[in-house]
């Protein structure tokens, strides 16, 4: 087993106990109990893996099939970190009418939070108040009680 076989090792390990880590704090439940406390957990061992995969120049997180990458915090939620991005897919080839406002301005979200754009955002307030539904419903819970026959 040479070096690279070792950082590669390492650098998976470390997303992989970030996955586990998670798995737990990211739950509906946990975040609901904990959003009044500062935001304690944000991928601080995915983002060391990347910064060691950076120094090393092992490419693990940079290959086909490197694992998503955190990219700050959630900006539904607040408590996530952001793996995926929706807009941001202006073209300047597009017309007038085919702009939106998510095209300009791009969102970055946790895999809980899901936006509502049955109504399109026609500016910043309308986004904050799509963003605000959607952490709520990812952090919310409903109990469904039904009697017995």
């Amino acid at each position: 087993m040479d070096r690279r076989d070792v950082e590669l090792i390492v650098l998976r390990a470390m997303n992989r106990a970030c996955t586990a880590v998670d798995a737990l704090a990211y739950r509906p439940a946990v975040v609901r109990l904990t959003r009044r406390l500062p935001v304690l957990w944000h991928c601080q061992l995915a983002e060391a893996s990347m910064a060691l995969d950076d120094r090393w120049g092992a490419g693990y997180w940079e290959s086909d099939t490197a694992p998503a990458a955190p990219d700050g915090l959630c900006e539904a939620c607040g408590r996530r970190a952001a793996w995926l991005t929706v807009g941001g897919s202006y073209d300047e080839s597009e017309g007038e009418e085919d702009r939106d406002y998510l095209d300009e301005h791009p969102v970055h979200l946790c895999g809980w939070c899901q936006l509502d754009l049955s109504r399109r955002p026609l500016d910043r307030a309308g986004l904050d108040a799509i963003l605000a539904d959607a952490g709520e419903r990812s952090i919310g819970w409903r109990w469904h009680w039904r009697p017995m026959p």
